[in-house]
């Protein structure tokens, strides 16, 4: 089976290394020092467990000429438009292709861009990773978990997200096949954006939020916020509350934090809008009060 992953950072670069540990046939495409590093000198993944370096096919978007089984997207949001022009291809319309992106909607976009032809399903993937330099991945704990399953009615493409799960077996990737995939994408955002947001606001990383005080209160407040949100959409959440998604946080290691909050100390695009902005619209769509998600939002320049 062909895998092709589009962005090699935190998500996409350690889903790279675990298929490559495992001898599958994976390629990368990425852009700038990132992928002269990589293509150069192979990418690297440092890990609780072990460091080592893969060799790997690494690509830009203008030169790869193959035709995958299965594409994962691991870009951010705010890439997503060079991404499904690359994607308009005859020869991507008979993979399944996989979006692993953090903000609600993002697989719909995708899948409205593209039509159709295309078998576009929803994922999320759970890992504590980043990239630490241009060819290097630091994974904060050794675990790694993709859910995927599909937004429509499911075909003949189903076998081939049969053939992926057996593909994956004898990886250190947990894959989990869901029969509702925005629900999962959605639960998952649960625990991604209120961790955004404090890191983001408050300037901090994960420890403060481990212990009592300001951080860890406001982590609280944030993740009952957007539950409610989901809950007022309608997703099955039984499992998501406040003290699950804390006992996740005290797993983390101290130093982590989110990449928005990089972005933004970095001055760079970050991904605000799917993140955070996009939780102050639903609430006031849906008649939920978010006045903590107010507050950060309006610190980062969110205007209604």
């Amino acid at each position: 089976m062909k895998i092709l992953i589009i962005g090699a950072g935190g998500i996409g670069g350690l889903l790279a290394a675990k298929l490559a540990k495992a001898h599958k046939d994976v390629a990368l495409i990425d852009q700038g020092k990132h992928l002269e590093a990589i293509q150069n000198d192979g990418l690297t993944l440092i890990s609780p467990s072990e460091t080592r370096t893969y060799k790997l096919s690494a690509y830009d978007s203008d030169s790869y000429v193959d035709k995958p089984d299965v594409i994962f997207i691991s870009t951010k949001a705010y890439s997503l438009d060079p991404v499904i022009t690359f994607l308009k291809k005859d020869a991507f319309k008979d993979a399944l292709i996989i979006p692993l992106l953090n903000p609600i909607g993002a697989a719909e976009e995708i899948s409205q861009a593209l039509g159709e032809d295309f078998e576009v399903l929803d994922g999320v993937a759970y890992a504590l990773s980043s990239k630490l330099r241009p060819g290097v991945i630091l994974q904060d704990t050794d675990n790694f978990r993709i859910v995927a399953g599909f937004m429509r009615e499911a075909g003949v493409p189903y076998e081939k997200l049969i053939a992926l799960n057996d593909e994956l077996r004898d990886t250190d990737i947990n894959f989990e096949i869901t029969k509702d995939a925005k629900a999962a994408h959605f639960k998952k955002f649960t625990v991604v954006s209120p961790f955004a947001a404090v890191t983001s606001y408050l300037s901090v990383d994960a420890a403060p939020m481990q212990v009592p005080g300001e951080q860890r209160e406001l982590y609280k407040a944030l993740t009952n916020e957007v539950i409610e949100i989901g809950r007022a959409l309608g997703f099955p959440l039984q499992d998501a509350s406040v003290q699950r998604n804390l006992e996740r946080l005290d797993m983390y290691a101290p130093t982590s934090n989110a990449s928005m909050a990089r972005d933004i100390l970095a001055k760079r695009d970050s991904e605000l809008d799917g993140l955070i902005f996009s939780v102050v619209r639903l609430g006031r769509k849906l008649g939920v009060a978010t006045p903590n998600y107010e507050k950060v939002a309006k610190r980062f320049g969110f205007e209604a």
